[in-house]
């Protein structure tokens, strides 16, 4: 395979830029539209990757660029035009401005606001819902073909050009769901299941079906159940780990008839975080923490700052809470009902009062919790950043700090070490 142009060389009406990328099928430069900026993306395959002879590939790259041509909508990387003339076939595509991969906030140390990153999937779920009424599947749906603009913006790229390729360059077999492994046809429910690996990413820096190699991850994929949201994020809510668990159903059927009822669900969670963040409940809040003894030292600004940061969970008797093994890196304040915490197998459970922290140790040492916490009625509860006692103001650390070595004084004075 020749080299591929570089930057200043022409290509057809365009004289090209800096390269912006690399995709599927070859990189992609910035150029020029008379006065616009716009993104070439080359038909320029690695050999060793195309899975189908040249000829017949770039027949289906212009059946599924000028496809992709006809979408329009925000949450989609605009087609402009394809060439398909010598030496280099090529996509004329919208430019994104400060566009990023998705891909850099699916790592543990780069994670966004929990809010972020529903936004993010809800508008990328009503991108693909566009999409699919339009007949065009995605079929490679991933981090790195999500681009963010300004403001988080989402924007799908790359549709349908995964048929073109495999392998490691190519399609992205821990992003395909169970049927697409298995030698299936490809349907809307496929874009859905790869949508809902990139929501679990977002939310916990891991794969839901993390393997060691590529073949114990297909095969975790088609046969096994990935593992829970909440024994890895307690501190998210309930139903979000409710849509993961929808969206990554083994059987098509099970899962969201369309993209668009997985935005809706989406939508009902961006609410319910914004209603925790709504100036009733936290005056409310407010008052259930300040009659909590631990919070009496608080002032007035101290409590509300402490609220700001801090997000509020509601739980039904029998919700799990803490999952034994949990990292999540928050700990925890029981403002009403009652919680349980169950060691192991132990089918005991100790009770944990209202106003109490759960949660802390694992939190305060990066160790994965050693317990389980369990709600044994409805209950609120509010978790607290461990980064907050680093970054928050200075008068809330001193009394967040000082209400935790006081409870760690009183737990090591009698003796208790149940807590996790």
């Amino acid at each position: 395979m020749a080299p591929g142009p570089v930057p200043g060389s022409r290509l057809g009406p365009f004289e090209l830029g800096k390269r912006l990328g690399q995709g599927n099928l070859g990189p992609v430069y910035l150029a020029h539209d008379r006065d616009a900026e716009v993104a070439v993306k080359l038909f320029f395959p690695d050999e060793a990757t195309c899975s189908l002879p040249r000829a017949t590939a770039l027949r289906i790259f212009e059946a599924q660029a000028r496809a992709a041509e006809g979408l329009v909508h925000r949450g989609v990387t605009g087609v402009l035009g394809v060439s398909l003339e010598p030496p280099i076939p090529y996509l004329v595509m919208q430019r994104i401005y400060n566009g990023r991969s998705l891909a850099r906030y699916c790592e543990p140390g780069g994670l966004l606001p929990v809010d972020d990153a529903v936004r993010i999937v809800k508008r990328s779920a009503d991108a693909l819902h566009y999409a699919h009424e339009q007949g065009v599947l995605h079929r490679d749906v991933k981090p790195r073909n999500v681009l963010l603009g300004v403001g988080l913006e989402p924007k799908l790229t790359d549709f349908g050009l995964s048929v073109l390729v495999t392998g490691q360059g190519g399609r992205s077999p821990c992003y395909r769901a169970p049927e697409q492994l298995l030698g299936r046809e490809a349907g809307a429910a496929s874009d859905i299941f790869s949508l809902g690996v990139v929501l679990y990413q977002l939310l916990t820096g891991r794969h839901p079906f993390d393997a060691p190699t590529p073949e114990a991850l297909n095969e975790r994929i088609r046969r096994e159940r990935h593992v829970r949201l909440r024994k890895l994020r307690s501190d998210v809510a309930q139903e979000l780990q409710t849509i993961t668990n929808r969206c990554l159903a083994k059987r098509p059927a099970n899962r969201y008839r369309t993209a668009a009822h997985l935005a809706a669900d989406l939508d009902v969670v961006l609410d319910v975080l914004a209603a925790s963040r709504s100036g009733r409940l936290k005056a409310k809040l407010q008052r259930q923490l300040r009659a909590l003894p631990l919070f009496e030292p608080f002032s007035d600004a101290a409590a509300v700052e402490t609220l700001h940061h801090c997000m509020v969970h509601r739980f039904r008797a029998g919700d799990e809470i803490i999952a034994e093994g949990d990292e999540a890196p928050c700990f925890y304040v029981v403002v009403d009902g009652e919680v349980g915490i169950r060691r192991g197998d132990s089918f005991e459970i100790e009770n944990v009062e209202r106003g109490a922290f759960v949660g802390e140790v694992g939190a305060l040492t990066g160790r994965p919790r050693s317990a389980t916490v369990i709600a044994l009625d409805r209950c609120t509860l509010l978790s607290v950043p461990v980064a907050f006692l680093q970054s928050g103001p200075a008068e809330c650390q001193l009394a967040l700090k000082d209400a935790l070595l006081r409870v760690l004084a009183e737990r090591a004075a009698e003796g208790q070490d149940h807590f996790c």
